[in-house]
């Protein structure tokens, strides 16, 4: 059978999303889909084929990239565009919810929607599997993976990746911060030309649809894009977090203006009371992921095609023009890997024949985040809210309430006081969820109750996230079966800045507590906990306790094919995403932001279009 004209083409269900940057000779046109093809094809229980040659083939894991840039593709008709995607669908499974109640997002991290790998044993994290956030939440669901000690005493965490069509944007807090013009003007002087952010912002607006009244007519937002942008609810405990800001110092700010540094109203992927992601905002299509491995000739460095496994059979499939990998920070540099492109001597190590030797993996970034909790004497949520039958039916009826609000409503974002870093980005951010950290982190009654009990006070979930970590780990496989999970090193707090950074922010929420605002209600920040109880309370070395037993990842992971100039030996790919010294191939994905933005990942992926 042939294919011509424009196809997005669905392997039986389980297939990929291929996506990518286009290059010149793409152009751009008016949608239009195929849906008899697609129909056909999907129907079909076995390939009629072996073998196909399409004009582009683009290789993703259908997560916040590929859906977009898979949308844009589609309007060429002269394209054929295949899609491959590791997980399922995002609709009619049992994880749906999670995926779109706002209150029920938390638990999305935790479900089989959602792959959680475990890292390489921790020397500064991850010290009490019992108290460990991350590890006290997999506890409280169907995936019981468990953090374990090595020989050393130091202890595995997880990080996160998005496991069905969506990827990460159906798992995040479904926050919308694309991050300042100082993150991507330093792009440029990393050596991406063409990234600076009057470059990309018109990218970003072109995906946005803002619903917030007073950025109507803002120059940073648009109302006409795909992916529909509301605010969170205004509250009392909102204006009670403004007015603290206010006190330190803090302007109110739209938290996506080109350099926000105050307090702002976040800004949420919330449609109708339920949560949107890239693939529901750009492809409305029901596909998934099997494994991958990109062909190379060796002899003319020439990305020749992809080779997968669907229902236990080995696919091949030939490309005429080019590959475009977009399958995320872990498993883009892991296909590239098995495919003979990376460190030479790891490849060597497992028998890959090396096509080019480059830093594939390495220049891995990832800030640490904590939750913890600010007691205050006003109401806050409660779990039995959850349970309430009238609180139930008021949103499955009216998408009213309790459920249909945002996880977070407000944010601070600051920088460092005292110049850890660059002076220009913005490297604290601190961001306010109502009801205590067992409410908000894990929905578990137990915990809850047993945390009340023993504090007796409503309260907010402060999440104290440090950004632009020094630190640099890696990402490798550690055999040539592309089964098998890549090898994740963080290595979370290796470099001394990046505790002293999480300290400050861990201050900065102790000198809103002691805000007039705070006060006056009694607010409290944190309360002793037993594993740090050796130490004198509120301390440098009582929070460096802290953290080490609370820290976890956020999933903001980024650059593991690091983009910047040809002739940096760190980098990976050029500023047009092409991998150096192989023809045909490029990766579209975070792991070629060269440093972590000042925002939330899913959103700044949607400028790759």
């Amino acid at each position: 059978m042939e294919m011509s004209g424009l196809v997005i083409f669905l392997v039986l269900i389980k297939c990929s999303v291929i996506s990518g940057i286009l290059n010149e000779d793409c152009n751009v046109k008016g949608v239009e889909k195929v849906y008899d093809y697609i129909i056909e094809a999907i129907s079909r229980t076995n390939w009629p084929f072996q073998l196909i040659n399409v004009n582009i083939l683009f290789l993703v894991g259908g997560g916040s990239t590929g859906c977009v840039i898979a949308n844009r593709l589609s309007d060429d008709q002269g394209t054929t565009v295949l899609l491959l995607e590791a997980g399922g669908p995002d609709t009619n499974i049992p994880e749906a919810p999670f995926i779109e109640i706002p209150q029920l997002r938390s638990s999305a991290l935790f479900s089989n929607i959602s792959l959680q790998l475990p890292t390489v044993p921790q020397k500064h994290v991850f010290k009490n599997t019992e108290s460990n956030a991350s590890v006290k939440m997999l506890k409280l669901t169907t995936h019981h993976l468990k953090c374990f000690k090595n020989k050393s005493g130091f202890a595995t965490g997880h990080v996160f990746s998005g496991r069905v069509l969506g990827g990460s944007s159906a798992i995040n807090g479904a926050a919308y911060f694309r991050g300042g013009k100082p993150d991507f003007d330093n792009w440029v002087k990393m050596g991406a030309d063409g990234w600076s952010y009057d470059e990309v912002l018109p990218y970003f607006l072109k995906s946005e649809g803002t619903r917030i009244p007073e950025f109507e007519n803002s120059k940073f937002h648009n109302r006409y894009g795909p992916l529909v942008i509301n605010a969170a609810g205004r509250t009392k405990l909102v204006d009670l977090v403004f007015k603290g800001a206010d006190e330190l110092g803090y302007p109110v700010v739209d938290c996506n203006e080109a350099d926000p540094m105050g307090v702002c109203l976040d800004q949420k992927t919330i449609v109708s009371g339920e949560t949107t992601t890239t693939s529901r905002a750009f492809l409305h299509s029901v596909i998934g992921r099997p494994n991958l491995k990109i062909l190379i000739n060796d002899k003319t460095k020439t990305a020749e095609g992809v080779e997968f496994k669907l229902k236990g059979n080995i696919k091949r499939v030939e490309v005429r023009k080019e590959v475009i990998l977009s399958a995320g920070t872990y498993f883009s540099p892991q296909i590239l890997q098995l495919s003979g492109i990376g460190p030479k001597n790891l490849l060597r190590k497992h028998k890959i024949p090396v096509i080019t030797d480059l830093p594939v993996g390495e220049n891995m970034q990832d800030g640490l985040t904590i939750f913890s909790d600010l007691f205050v004497d006003l109401p806050t949520k409660r779990i039995e809210n959850l349970t309430d039958p009238a609180v139930m039916a008021n949103y499955i009826f009216n998408r009213e309430g309790f459920y249909r609000e945002a996880l977070s409503f407000a944010s601070i974002i600051s920088n460092s006081k005292s110049k850890i870093g660059d002076p220009k980005l913005k490297n604290i951010l601190l961001f306010f969820r109502d009801g205590i950290s067992s409410n908000t982190a894990a929905f578990n009654l137990d915990a809850f109750k047993k945390n009340l009990s023993s504090s007796g006070r409503d309260g907010i979930t402060v999440g104290i996230h440090a950004i632009h970590p020094k630190s640099r780990g890696y990402v490798k496989i550690t055999s040539s079966n592309p089964e098998t999970l890549p090898q994740v090193d963080p290595k979370y707090l290796d470099f001394p800045d990046d505790f002293k950074l999480l300290l400050e922010a861990i201050r900065l929420t102790e000198e809103l507590s002691r805000t007039p605002s705070f006060k006056a209600i009694n607010g409290q920040f944190e309360s002793p906990i037993n594993e740090c109880s050796e130490y004198k309370f509120r301390s440098e070395d009582y929070w460096r306790c802290y953290v080490s037993f609370r820290a976890f990842s956020l999933g903001h992971v980024v650059g593991t094919c690091k983009m910047g100039r040809i002739d940096d030996n760190t980098t990976v790919v050029d500023s047009r995403l092409r991998v150096k010294g192989i023809k045909r191939l490029r990766v579209a994905d975070a792991s070629v932001i060269p440093e972590v933005t000042s925002g939330v990942l899913p959103s700044t992926m949607t400028l790759k279009s």
